[in-house]
């Protein structure tokens, strides 16, 4: 098994309209049952849950055509490490081209915008972008934000669909690095499962 792959910056220009249009959403989602997935977007999607974690119904927002998830752990009595889950899902065909440059995604996250994009406060200067690398094909970052410390994001393309989900520590409970990272690959696995590339 090989370790992550290091990335080296390059060009990567749509990617700012499309994480505008996935968040640009307003409508609460509908009430999904219990289990470890949830059918999505009209079922186009099925959002495979880590063990231990739930969807935030009253916080997570679905539009016509993307969505926005908050997810946290069920019960305050699991095991499971307290975080804060973010998944986010643009349109069909939003994520052509993802996946395919990762240095590019790597210039554009470390760039001015950028890191405003990723910064709480809209702030690029509040925000570093400690690492950045490619983990079973999926872009990973380990992001710096001086009003939430420090958190994963994980940018792919699922059917066809930017997904980028985030894991956060809870207010007065800070994540460990390792095991954010740990929580962002496992609960990225269980996306990837739950939605096979089509057999062509």
């Amino acid at each position: 098994m090989t370790g992550p792959r290091r990335v080296v910056p390059g060009v990567f220009r749509p990617l700012p309209a499309l994480i505008g249009a996935v968040l640009l959403l307003s409508a609460c989602v509908a009430g999904y049952g219990a289990g470890r997935k949830a059918q999505v977007l009209g079922g186009s999607m099925q959002v495979g849950l880590a063990a231990g974690y739930c969807i935030d119904e009253s916080s997570s927002r679905e539009g016509a055509d993307s969505l926005v998830l908050l997810m946290g752990r069920c019960t305050a009595g699991v095991t499971e490490t307290p975080a804060l889950l973010t998944l986010s899902v643009g349109p069909v065909g939003s994520g052509a081209g993802i996946g395919q440059d990762n240095a590019a995604l790597a210039a554009f996250f470390t760039s001015d915008a950028g890191r405003k994009m990723l910064s709480r406060d809209g702030r690029a200067r509040d925000v570093q972008v400690v690492q950045a690398f490619d983990e079973a094909g999926i872009f990973t970052m380990q992001v710096r934000d001086r009003a939430v410390g420090d958190y994963w994001r994980a940018v792919a393309a699922i059917r066809g669909r930017l997904v980028m989900l985030s894991v956060t520590g809870t207010e007065g409970a800070p994540l460990d690095a390792a095991a954010g990272r740990q929580l962002l690959a496992r609960a990225m696995a269980e996306l990837v499962k739950a939605n096979p590339a089509p057999q062509g």
